[in-house]
């Protein structure tokens, strides 16, 4: 995610996070710790990445994030 959108995003999630969202959020989190490979450890931190903007309950912010999650899965971005 772009440096500036990030904390932005973070900070929403912080102010508007349900249970359910920061359960969601941990479950990715321990998903993406326990990843034995980098395949499912990328596929645990989108999921994580996703939460976080789920938890903002702001859809321009779930769109917005998803947009680059989808640009993130294209194999120029890992060079």
């Amino acid at each position: 995610m772009p440096p500036a959108f990030e904390p932005e995003l973070v900070a929403m999630a912080v102010a508007r996070a349900s249970p359910a969202d920061l359960a969601r959020m941990e479950a990715c989190w321990q998903q993406a710790e326990a990843a034995a490979d980098l395949a499912a450890f990328e596929h645990w931190d989108g999921a994580l990445h996703d939460a976080i903007a789920v938890a903002t309950h702001n859809r321009a912010a779930m769109a917005l994030s998803r947009s680059l999650a989808r640009v993130r899965l294209q194999a120029e971005w890992g060079r």
